[in-house]
């Protein structure tokens, strides 16, 4: 399958297009700095911005799925998700693509959730430290909920740059087997088992390390 790709720069887009080498899928990735991506000679790399339509567009135009790793960075719009997810969406429905994978964090709640204590605190935290990243998370959520594609919100808490291939789970936040932590490595390994796997269609899973 070709895969229209979104935050390939950042630390879990490296993961994932390391990941993705043991399969045959192939990858159309936005960046806006082409350099960045230099050394991955067998991807499509589209030089432009993600808050501009055109650029995303010619990422999305003849791939049959889109995933989103993006995240803020320094100097980026508070709404950097919700506008970047607006175009998407608009784009592939002018494109006729179903199939959408994003990432976010464990802020985004589930009616299923039974957050613990920390949890909430950790929630509270978020909410003062990183107001607008908070809403912006749901917002983009909420938007993506709105639509009729077969999408999928893939929830995690807090992510780091771990090689080893500890175990994990998928499930709801505050589940007692599950940690507060998981590696990029075992998000990009999960998202590569759900592209597609219809039982993740229109679902927000959490996934973490299990304990």
């Amino acid at each position: 399958m070709t895969i229209a790709l979104f935050g390939a720069t950042g630390k879990t887009g490296q993961a994932f297009l390391e990941a993705i080498k043991s399969t045959d899928h192939k990858i159309q990735a936005l960046a806006r700095d082409k350099s960045k991506l230099a050394n991955d000679t067998d991807i499509n790399i589209i030089e432009g911005n993600i808050l501009n339509f055109a650029d995303v567009d010619r990422t999305i135009k003849n791939a049959d799925l889109v995933i989103s790793l993006i995240g803020h960075v320094k100097n980026s719009p508070s709404d950097l998700q919700t506008q970047a997810t607006s175009l998407i969406i608009k784009s592939m429905n002018q494109n006729m693509v179903r199939r959408l994978i994003v990432l976010t964090g464990a802020g985004v709640s589930v009616e299923e959730d039974h957050p613990k204590f920390i949890d909430k605190i950790m929630t509270v935290m978020l909410k003062i430290v990183a107001k607008n990243r908070y809403w912006d998370g749901v917002n983009h959520a909420n938007l993506i909920k709105s639509t009729d594609l077969d999408w999928t919100v893939v929830r995690v808490p807090i992510l780091n740059d771990s090689v080893s291939h500890q175990d994990y789970g998928v499930g709801y936040v505050g589940d007692s087997q599950l940690d507060f932590r998981i590696s990029r490595n075992n998000v990009a390994k999960f998202i590569l088992e759900i592209v597609q796997d219809p039982k993740y269609y229109k679902k927000l899973p959490y996934i973490a390390w299990i304990k």
